[in-house]
């Protein structure tokens, strides 16, 4: 479940967040076996959606968003963020895997920060105007359990993606 950061600074009538459907989807071979949630999420995308919500929203992100004297959200940031995620998503779901929802949050200079949990394996990617970064985390060592570097391609982005899914150190 991605989280969209709190917000400190009350909004004028925040947008609602997107309805949730429930749905039971029998499979073709047995109608009484329900398809497992990875088919289901394939089906519905509604992960991938919330995404794209909570980086809309923070175009609604004021100065001072965190308590904490923060800049708003770079609104061309946000926008480099969204193009960004689509081509992850692509990437990550065109190799039949399952996207998992980043945690999608502001750094306090205005830029945006995408990050992923998979067991002890963390993906954090930073996002600019124009560029996105990423940091790996395997464990406490900065010098042996940590990478980072540009996220330049297509081929970056799906060898994070399957380092975080477990296909790879």
């Amino acid at each position: 479940m991605s989280l969209c950061a709190p917000t400190v600074v009350q909004q004028q009538n925040p947008s609602p967040p997107p309805a949730m459907v429930h749905y039971v989807i029998r499979g073709d071979d047995d109608p009484y076996q329900p398809h497992t949630p990875d088919v289901i999420q394939r089906n519905f995308h509604s992960s991938y959606e919330n995404t794209l919500f909570c980086l809309d929203q923070m175009r609604s992100w004021a100065d001072n968003w965190n308590g904490y004297g923060a800049v708003a959200p770079d609104r061309d940031a946000i926008t480099f963020a969204q193009g960004w995620i689509a081509l992850m998503y692509h990437d990550a779901t065109s190799a039949s895997s399952i996207w998992e929802e980043p945690n999608v949050v502001a750094d306090g200079n205005g830029d945006i920060v995408l990050e992923w949990w998979k067991g002890a394996r963390k993906l954090t990617i930073y996002i600019s105007q124009d560029s996105a970064e990423y940091v790996k985390v395997w464990g406490p060592d900065i010098v042996s359990q940590m990478e980072d570097g540009a996220i330049l391609n297509s081929s970056v982005r799906r060898a994070l993606w399957r380092w975080l899914m477990g296909s790879n150190v």
